[in-house]
């Protein structure tokens, strides 16, 4: 099972000539699966009390988590990672690595989970990785920053973004496997709305995957 704990904020705006992005913080999401809790995105300063409440609503404590998956390494869906003081850390970004996080290069042999796939999706960063979780005959994807669906419609691609080609390129990798899609940021897509972006991206943008 999984559970969207929140959904996450990120509003960027212009003050005084100087970007600021607030409110900023990432969705988290829990998931049980073989015997197996799992934390993706922990998400930002400012909203840790609020990830214990809605783990506690599930009966669940962060000493229990297992495995924390970051999407990549921003503050904004990593910054929780301290929470969990039992758990593996795993990032795709080596330059982050610690004694704490490790790389997730062959993260599907660590977990041996046959419920869920590791995508790497750059163009937010370079390094930067999604989750697909099958349950119930669906494919949940946890796309992190791969897809934010604001942006990609009206084609102001912000300085968050490294390769703008390459974004498009995982953004219309994760709709094109996923049945239901969590973004880092902004509303759950379902299967209408997966449809009609990815039709969008693919009219506007003339890339195939």
């Amino acid at each position: 099972m999984y559970k969207v704990l929140f959904e996450g904020e990120h509003h960027v705006q212009s003050m005084d000539g100087n970007i600021v992005v607030d409110p900023c913080f990432s969705a988290c999401i829990f998931i049980e699966t073989g015997g197996k809790k799992i934390i993706i995105d922990p998400s930002n300063r400012g909203m840790a009390q609020r990830v214990i409440d809605e783990l506690a609503m599930l009966s669940v404590v962060p000493e229990e988590i297992d495995y924390v998956l970051n999407t990549h390494f921003h503050y904004d869906h990593s910054f929780n990672n301290y929470l969990f003081l039992n758990a593996q850390i795993f990032t795709i970004a080596s330059n982050w690595l610690s004694k704490r996080v490790e790389a997730a290069d062959k993260l599907e042999e660590v977990l041996q989970l046959d419920a869920i796939r590791i995508i790497g999706t750059p163009g937010h960063v370079a390094d930067h990785m999604s989750v697909l979780l099958q349950e119930n005959g669906e494919y949940i994807v946890f796309a992190g920053d791969a897809v934010d669906e604001k942006m990609l419609r009206s084609g102001h691609f912000s300085d968050f973004v490294y390769h703008k080609e390459l974004y498009i390129e995982s953004a219309l990798t994760v709709l094109s496997l996923a049945d239901i899609l969590v973004p880092g940021h902004g509303p759950v897509l379902h299967k209408e709305g997966i449809l009609d972006l990815k039709t969008f991206l693919e009219s506007k943008y003339h890339a195939h995957v």
